[in-house]
């Protein structure tokens, strides 16, 4: 997938405290990843979320790589069973951890392309229960250079490599060991978005598909949604186009048309919860070549008007 330099410089100037993930404006308290014995039913399709790091050319110094409550023994996680998941974290750098095409796969497969430079797995310990795990220093240049992305990117795969239990985690991109601290022109972004809704009812969250200049249509995909939410897409051109839901264990899909005043920036896809209980949503896109779409933690060419959000909905 690429990307003009334009898209980098419109990105850096929306990140002014740290490269969060989820964003701090999605209104998405976590990722999560589930054990690989959980079953479906509980909003992961494939126990795995992967998740790239992109650092912009003239930055030279160390970063880091955090992860907020990357153990399952924590009061945000869900117990399914009893205690007894495990999730490996993984970093990647080097060549093919971005090109190889399985690296920006949707469907699972062994996501272990590149350079492998960090692992850890995690039980159902709380050393880090609301606590920060900090992987790195990492030398920006142990990327692999992308020439479209004027960047060096780094991977993270995620996966439950035991147990049924729902982990949940957030990651951040820092030039600290200690505190989240911007790294200008940086970035983070996913093709396939695994996390959970707000509990409350009429809660409304927002993820940033970006389009580029070849995209005419997308089909946008979610995983497990249980009918628990409206979904609507927003930009320059749509002003709430409704889009398919999911029901329990299943996939929703629809078809959008993309206009050109839509491309080079980002949709605003806005899930609006029905009802107050925790809910697991997958969600990715593809464009009309079967491509996947990447989603970014903060939008591409500024936010959505805000006017064009929910006015009601049945």
């Amino acid at each position: 997938m690429k990307f003009a330099l334009i898209l980098l410089l419109t990105l850096s100037s929306h990140f002014s405290i740290a490269q969060l993930f989820p964003g701090e404006g999605d209104n998405i308290d976590y990722l999560i990843t589930s054990g690989k014995k959980a079953p479906i039913s509980v909003g992961d399709d494939d126990h795995q979320q992967v998740v790239f790091f992109l650092l912009p050319t003239e930055y030279s110094s160390s970063f880091y790589i955090r992860v907020y409550d990357p153990e399952t023994g924590g009061a945000i996680d869900e117990k399914v069973d009893s205690l007894d998941t495990e999730t490996s974290f993984i970093v990647y750098g080097g060549k093919g951890n971005y090109s190889d095409s399985i690296s920006r796969s949707v469907s699972y497969q062994k996501n272990s392309s590149g350079i492998s430079l960090k692992k850890r797995t995690f039980g159902s310990t709380t050393n880090y229960q609301k606590k920060w795990f900090t992987f790195g220093p990492f030398n920006p240049k142990r990327g692999e250079f992308v020439e479209s992305l004027n960047g060096y990117v780094f991977k993270l795969v995620i996966e439950g490599i035991s147990g049924d239990d729902v982990n949940l985690y957030k990651l951040a991109l820092s030039s600290s060991d200690k505190a989240n601290i911007n790294v200008a022109g940086a970035n983070i972004f996913t093709y396939e978005y695994s996390f959970r809704l707000k509990s409350a009812s009429s809660s409304i969250c927002h993820l940033y598909p970006y389009m580029d200049q070849k995209i005419v249509s997308i089909r946008q995909y979610n995983f497990d949604t249980d009918n628990d939410a409206v979904l609507r897409l927003y930009s320059i051109k749509k002003k709430g186009e409704i889009a398919s839901v999911s029901g329990n264990g299943n996939w929703g899909s629809s078809e959008h048309k993309i206009d050109q005043e839509e491309k080079g920036k980002c949709l605003d896809l806005q899930l609006k919860k029905k009802a107050s209980w925790h809910n697991d949503v997958v969600m990715y896109v593809l464009n009309q070549y079967n491509e996947a779409v990447p989603f970014f933690a903060s939008p591409i060419g500024g936010a959505v008007n805000p006017k064009f959000t929910f006015k009601s909905d049945k």
